[in-house]
């Protein structure tokens, strides 16, 4: 997305659960899926990343 494009000392940007909740993810389906079911957790397990030119990487388990 160009319109996270930065300029500075670092090329990729980590954020944390907190910053990457602020940020839209579009909601994840499985074709022919019956049922899924997303854990609970304790703590959430998110990465988010964005590079210099705007590249997103979103992990999630």
């Amino acid at each position: 997305d160009e319109r996270l494009r930065f300029e500075g000392p670092m090329n990729i940007l980590r954020l944390n659960n907190l910053m990457a909740s602020k940020i839209w993810t579009p909601d994840t389906f499985f074709h022919n899926g019956k049922k899924s079911v997303a854990h609970n957790m304790t703590m959430p397990n998110k990465l988010l990343r964005i590079q210099d030119d705007g590249t997103l990487l979103y992990t999630m388990r």
